[in-house]
């Protein structure tokens, strides 16, 4: 059987719960416009809890995350969080809320050593795919999903359980809330048990960093 998009996802997880041990890297107090401010919100439909996982750069995009000096400190809708480490994610500062009810407004608020606060807000909106078949045919494949879908790409995921066939992993655009996927693309699959993942992501620019929210959902469906 192939390698699961959703395995890949666990593993990834069970990484970044690794305590690494190690000291923390330094502690800094910077302006945000010295910091690079990597933000990311994740959700899952089968999941529990949303998960916001923040992180504080010293130099840069790529550059190793930092904990924040005494004096300074972030929140997640005001709630004050404390920094956490993982060996191969860093240094970073997590909230989890019950994903039943997070869709909607957000705010995540960073105050440096000197006082001044520097709020990103944002909303959360989760997908919605609206009446699939569990059984599908070999015909134009139409995803319903409603303003759900927003204006930017989704990624669109269709596995099989056979070794010869490419499957589907590609990026769509929804016009008028609806994704398509032909019958010329549903060749790359086989007939039987087939796994179908969407993924949203949406990347809003910070003055210095980016927020980065994303959604996953999952149908276990059968292709005839």
């Amino acid at each position: 059987m192939k390698c699961k998009p959703g395995l890949v996802l666990a593993f990834c997880l069970f990484v970044l719960g690794a305590c690494n041990g190690e000291d923390k890297k330094r502690a800094v107090a910077m302006p945000a416009s010295d910091l690079y401010l990597d933000y990311r919100v994740s959700a899952e439909e089968a999941a529990e809890y949303a998960v916001a996982l923040l992180y504080f750069r010293d130099g840069g995009p790529d550059a190793k995350s930092i904990e924040l000096e005494s004096g300074s400190r972030v929140s997640f809708d005001g709630e004050p969080l404390v920094a956490d480490s993982a060996k191969l994610a860093g240094i970073y500062y997590e909230a989890q809320r019950p994903l039943a009810g997070f869709a909607g407004p957000h705010k995540i608020v960073y105050t440096n050593k000197q006082g001044e606060a520097f709020e990103q807000s944002f909303q959360f909106t989760p997908l919605i795919l609206e009446n699939i078949s569990a059984v599908l045919s070999r015909k134009d494949l139409v995803l319903e999903l409603g303003k759900s879908a927003g204006k930017g790409k989704i990624q669109v995921l269709v596995t099989d359980t056979s070794f010869k066939t490419t499957d589907i992993n590609e990026e769509y655009t929804a016009e008028n809330g609806q994704i398509v996927i032909s019958k010329e693309a549903l060749k790359k699959v086989a007939s039987g048990p087939i796994t179908l993942e969407l993924v949203k992501e949406e990347i809003q620019p910070l003055p210095n960093g980016k927020l980065t929210l994303s959604y996953t959902l999952r149908r276990e469906l059968e292709l005839r």
